[in-house]
């Protein structure tokens, strides 16, 4: 009978020390210098910073593989229970079947839900069948709408720029049709104004540069030989590794192979400017020890901590723009979006299951419509609904009650109108 292994106690365990702790200048903080202080400090960043990002990386992927597998499903059942309404709200307008009352205050009623769910379905791209539907049951055809919708859009944008950098950015005959066309015009004049000026600004510059120059170096000529000391002192240690690492010198199979996974680190480290990696690296295969960060020159110090730096912004930027990435996808056009995987998770988790709700919603819906017996409720609540919505005044108010009756759901991806949650209610009573 094999033995049983023991079990070890969590609590008796020892705990991997982090690069950090590794690397760390132990004293009192009193006895060390400023350089070894601030990097003490700057490993602990860049470690927290590269955890945190390596998070945020996980649950990027994780929300990936949750949009393939629920929200892309769901997304083509609400399009395709959509489009299964608004023919059947169709056939129910023109003419109704034989046997179907549909009173004005129907008609209008169900005719302004029928161009709200024609809306959100050419919102995912043209469809011929959907448009010739929408241009049979609106007082306007949707190329007219278009054409008012572009008009209001640019005089809206057109105003904008007006308020925020002066008339002479509208001229009268900028031409432009469209207002993403305008926008376009007024950026590229912007940014060539900018231009003109960082030229002109540079030339003033390069004119009292000549007139003050001494033999002394410039501050940009100081930056620039510290920013190639500190890269010098990476490709220092770099050298140091691999000189003693790489396995083509070595003739043992196995230690080879382990070399040549090192050496892999190494690469991807340097070409990274990986600084910490690289010493704890070192430490690993004992070519230093905390003693001898210790007695680093604080020349020396300094040259890794402008590098930890650089490093830490660079983190902090990767991070900033995966959490950029998923607040665009998640902007449901208020509120302050979230700033951590948790929050994300739980907006796609409700989203997925308002989404869930609406879907039943439509297909209550559907399901009403069909059935004489409960047709006639669903035309009044419909009808009740729409008229609450049209004689709202306060446009607050009103997107307010229409996110309600539309149900506005699943911000990272698809709104889906809907019945409201008081008729589905109403419907099961």
């Amino acid at each position: 009978m094999p033995k049983k292994r023991p079990v070890r106690s969590a609590l008796s365990d020892p705990v991997p020390a982090t690069a950090s702790e590794l690397l760390r200048i132990d004293a009192r903080k009193d006895q060390l210098s400023p350089a070894q202080q601030a990097f003490n400090r700057l490993t602990l960043q860049v470690e927290q910073s590269r955890a945190a990002l390596q998070r945020w990386e996980q649950f990027a992927q994780q929300l990936h593989e949750r949009v393939g597998d629920e929200m892309v499903p769901l997304n083509a059942a609400l399009l395709a229970a959509k489009r299964e309404l608004i023919v059947l709200i169709d056939a129910l307008l023109s003419p109704p079947p034989v046997g179907v009352s549909i009173t004005k205050r129907r008609r209008a009623g169900l005719a302004a839900y029928l161009i709200m769910l024609i809306d959100a379905v050419l919102a995912h791209g043209p469809d011929g069948a959907i448009e010739d539907i929408h241009d049979r049951h609106s007082s306007l055809t949707l190329a007219a709408r278009r054409d008012i919708d572009a008009k209001i859009e640019l005089e809206l944008a057109e105003q904008m720029v007006r308020d925020s950098l002066g008339e002479d950015y509208v001229a009268f005959d900028h031409g432009a049709k469209t207002a993403e066309e305008f926008l376009r015009q007024v950026d590229a004049t912007v940014t060539e104004e900018r231009a003109e000026r960082e030229r002109a600004r540079d030339a003033r510059r390069a004119k009292r540069a000549r007139r003050d120059r001494k033999d002394q170096p410039t501050a940009a000529d100081a930056g620039a030989q510290a920013a190639q000391a500190a890269s010098q002192s990476v490709r220092d240690i770099y050298r140091k590794l691999v000189s003693s690492l790489h396995p083509d010198r070595e003739s043992d199979p196995d230690e080879r192979e382990r070399k040549t996974g090192l050496m892999m680190r190494i690469n991807g480290a340097y070409q990274s400017g990986d600084l910490l990696t690289l010493l704890s690296l070192q430490m690993e295969v004992e070519q230093i020890d905390a003693a001898s960060i210790a007695r680093l020159p604080e020349e020396r110090l300094r040259h890794y901590n402008e590098v930890l730096r650089q490093q830490l912004r660079t983190l902090n930027a990767e991070i900033e723009a995966q959490i950029e990435r998923l607040q665009q996808q998640a902007d449901s056009g208020g509120g302050r979006p979230p700033r951590e995987p948790q929050a994300f998770d739980r907006l796609f988790t409700d989203s997925m299951r308002a989404a869930r709700q609406s879907l039943r919603y439509l297909v209550e819906t559907l399901q009403s419509l069909q059935q004489p017996e409960l047709r006639k409720r669903m035309l009044d609540e419909i009808a009740e609904a729409m008229g609450a919505l049209e004689s709202a005044e306060d446009e607050e108010f009103r997107a307010a009650m229409a996110a309600g009756f539309l149900d506005e759901v699943d911000p990272f991806a698809d709104d889906a109108p809907t019945p409201t949650r008081r008729r589905s209610k109403q419907r099961r009573r």
